[in-house]
């Protein structure tokens, strides 16, 4: 969540310095700090939680399809950007990247348990129920 925060902030500060036209150090410096925030969550997310959540019988398959899904979001989140941009200029596309950041972080906060000082076992039997995992 602080990794969403963190970028979602930043993204609305870089939508001020685009709009703005602050001097172009400002604009690197925000985009290093963002990319930073990325950095410490959002990035290496989706490997570190796709290799808890999935049951150890179905993780092989399971990584596989969340890969493909990760890499396909990403592919159309910069495909989008420069038609995007056409049309609600850089700025735009700056905050409304940070909106979704915002509501990601209501998305993990209301779905995403936490898994820390858990064993693996444990976090499969949260998943899958416990009469699953003896099976």
């Amino acid at each position: 969540m602080t990794s969403h925060f963190g970028m979602s902030v930043v993204g609305i500060v870089l939508g001020f310095a685009y709009k703005l036209q602050w001097p172009q150090i400002t604009t690197i410096a925000l985009v290093m700090v963002y990319l930073a925030f990325f950095s410490i969550g959002v990035g290496p997310l989706p490997w570190l939680l796709c290799s808890e959540i999935f049951p150890s019988k179905t993780r092989e398959i399971s990584m596989s399809i969340a890969t493909f899904v990760n890499w396909a979001s990403a592919f159309g989140v910069t495909s989008t950007v420069s038609p995007f941009k056409k049309h609600v200029g850089i700025w735009g596309v700056f905050w409304f990247y940070s909106a979704v950041g915002l509501l990601g972080i209501v998305i993990v906060f209301l779905v995403l348990p936490e898994t820390k000082d858990k064993t693996l076992d444990e976090i499969e039997a949260f998943f899958v129920g416990e009469d699953e995992v003896a099976e």
